[in-house]
């Protein structure tokens, strides 16, 4: 008897849970490998996350089982389609055709026993791989297609996805040009407030949105000052994401041209949406310190920062700062 159940508590070792498992890329995607197979994950290097999965190896020969792998490799940098094309072909691989994967432009490759799907995005790219000995490949191939059709990209926009997680501010962001940024995680407090040559210091409301960029994610904290309410004008801070580090950011006046809609508080990606025209400046300039920056939609977030030594046409130097609570998710 304690042989049979031996044998059978193997046997539901190796068939493994009843449905795929669940796979998640940190700050990227998520998928799922078939039933029973082993995962592994590693990052050998900064901004490069590489997961696999495999069948289990039960003898000799494991070099030969069937690999399904997903690379996230989030390079900094421009990363063009000619980029990833010059790096497909230094590793042997061929282009076989260009379609649309997620909703994004994707290179289907192949070489020796393998075949892959590249998704080139703004910062680096995605791929995803099958590789098997040649006696395998075709009756395995049909698993690659099942990853593919599970594949699913994630971000920080989703209300309460990033809880806990802090958002990193490189320090290269310190010599940005127009407006360098530089985290401060001392918990000062911060007023909202608009101060301008032109106009003094005014009290302001600030709102913050968070948007979708592709699976990137899009900060927007908008601050509307009294003093330029009959101007339709407020300043807008816009955070680019990638992943969990800022990646970009931006102070712009907008200003709405119609005088009938100069009452609207919303930012500049609702009003383009609705077609309502405006007009926005870039600053001149100006240190941004960022007190707290937590990039997701949620009721919960805190968003602080002080804007210093910046200047706006028609405005002189402008100082503002914001303390906000909460983040709705951005439509557009």
């Amino acid at each position: 008897m304690t042989g049979v159940l031996f044998a059978a508590a193997l046997l539901a070792l190796l068939a493994g849970p009843s449905e795929a498992e669940q796979v998640a890329v940190p700050d990227c995607c998520g998928f799922t490998c078939p039933d029973g197979w082993e995962v592994r994950q590693e990052s050998p290097k900064e901004d490069l996350t590489r997961t696999t999965c495999r069948p289990p190896c039960l003898g000799p020969g494991c070099g030969a089982r069937p690999v399904l792998s997903v690379d996230a490799n989030m390079r900094r940098g421009k990363h063009g389609f000619e980029t990833h094309f010059n790096a497909i072909r230094s590793g042997g691989e061929q282009v076989r055709r260009e379609a649309v994967f997620n909703g994004l432009r994707a290179l289907y490759t192949t070489r020796a026993d393998e075949s892959a799907v590249y998704v080139p995005v703004r910062r680096g790219f995605i791929r995803l791989g099958y590789r098997a000995p040649t006696e395998l490949f075709e009756a395995e191939a049909e698993r690659f297609l099942d990853l593919q059709r599970s594949f699913s990209f994630q971000t920080l926009c989703a209300a309460g996805s990033a809880q806990g997680k802090a958002a990193r501010v490189t320090p290269e962001a310190a010599v940005w040009q127009p407006v360098s940024v530089r985290s401060d995680s001392r918990p000062v407090p911060v007023s909202t407030f608009v101060k301008t040559k032109r106009h003094g210091e005014s009290r302001a409301l600030a709102k913050a949105a968070v948007y979708d960029v592709a699976y990137d994610c899009l900060l927007v904290v908008s601050v509307f000052p009294e003093s330029l309410a009959s101007e339709g004008g407020h300043f807008e801070f816009r955070y680019g994401m990638a992943g969990s580090r800022l990646d970009s950011a931006e102070v712009k006046l907008v200003r709405i041209e119609d005088p009938s809609k100069r009452s609207l508080k919303q930012d500049s990606r609702w009003l383009r949406r609705r077609g309502i025209a405006f007009s926005e400046d870039s600053s001149g300039g100006g240190k941004l310190t960022l007190y707290r920056l937590e990039p997701w939609a949620d009721a919960a977030t805190d968003n602080r920062a002080v804007l210093g030594g910046a200047s706006f046409s028609g405005l002189g130097s402008v100082s503002v700062g914001y303390d906000v609570t909460g983040a709705a998710e951005g439509v557009e």
